[in-house]
């Protein structure tokens, strides 16, 4: 389904655009433009619960393999990388993290992963319990006053599960899909995020997750509806590269926020160099993953494969 690959790439060229614009802040680098600000607050009830829903819709099949396999796919392709790279981030960027503390390891960017990795450890209960409770349960608990990390884990959760009950109830969804009554989900998908904009509400409360969910619904129609156009498939690229360009945006607009800084660069200007500067270095590790030995920086090897290279 192409259009899961142009809804991943557009939610993660978002992540890459906000983070271009919050690390100057984040790190007092610089001062970010509060109109650049606002743009990004927009997609900001959107971006990680379309990516967790994307990520849900491919439970069903996994848990079609033996449980053993099951794991070891998942500790291959997202706990490897997630180890990698965090050790990489604290090596480059010391002053930002520190691999002897719990804080580093649980709200470092390479977070993402490490909630996929819980997620998709617990998805296999969903063999006797309805995958609805995974939703309903996570939110309710993400309205209640938890720390913002703590809140993010289970708001985030219910939409990985959302994912997974959509793809238990494909038909279901498809009628939702060819129903009049999904340019309202649009429509409210713009209005909400314009609202988010605006009144800069807390993140990750639970009882705000369903106007999430209505959103997510709209931005699906829309992929839908452009999947097969040219323009799409830079975005298509990117979603089916999206691990990769994940972990290596964060460190290369670290680093070029650094050099502007340094320079004296304007904000504005080393905000565009560092979006640049990561979708290039993205597409260039996307290469080298496909064609080189850098791709254990991605996926730990399988012995299938080396047994085909020995």
């Amino acid at each position: 389904m192409r259009w899961m690959d142009v809804l991943r790439g557009a939610a993660i060229g978002l992540v890459i655009l906000a983070h271009s614009a919050y690390i100057l802040d984040r790190f007092e680098l610089g001062d970010t433009p509060g109109w650049l600000i606002s743009i990004n607050e927009l997609f900001a009830p959107f971006r990680m619960p379309t990516l967790m829903v994307l990520s849900g819709m491919l439970v069903t099949a996994g848990l079609r393999k033996p449980l053993g396999t099951y794991f070891a796919g998942k500790l291959r392709r997202i706990g490897w990388p997630y180890l990698v790279w965090l050790v990489l981030w604290c090596v480059l960027f010391p002053a930002y993290g520190n691999l002897f503390t719990v804080d580093t390891w649980t709200t470092a960017y390479v977070w993402f992963l490490l909630y996929l990795l819980a997620y998709y450890s617990i998805a296999p209960i969903t063999r006797w319990v309805p995958t609805w409770l995974l939703i309903v349960i996570p939110w309710a608990v993400a309205s209640l006053p938890l720390g913002q990390f703590q809140r993010r884990f289970f708001f985030l959760m219910g939409f990985f599960f959302l994912g997974k009950l959509i793809t238990d109830h494909i038909d279901v969804f498809d009628r939702i899909l060819r129903s009049r009554w999904v340019w309202a989900a649009v429509a409210f998908a713009a209005v909400y995020g314009a609202a988010s904009s605006i009144l800069d509400p807390r993140q990750y409360l639970g009882y705000l997750a369903p106007f999430s969910a209505v959103g997510i619904i709209g931005a699906v129609k829309l992929a839908q509806l452009v999947d097969d156009k040219a323009w799409t498939r830079p975005l298509q690229f990117v979603g089916r590269n999206s691990l990769v360009f994940y972990v290596t945006h964060f460190p290369v607009i670290t680093a070029v926020s650094w050099v502007g800084f340094a320079a004296g660069s304007p904000p504005l200007i080393t905000f565009a160099a560092g979006f640049v500067l990561a979708i290039a270095v993205g597409a260039g590790a996307t290469w080298l993953n496909e064609n080189s030995v850098a791709r254990i920086l991605f996926t730990f090897p399988s012995r299938r494969r080396v047994r085909e290279r020995t």
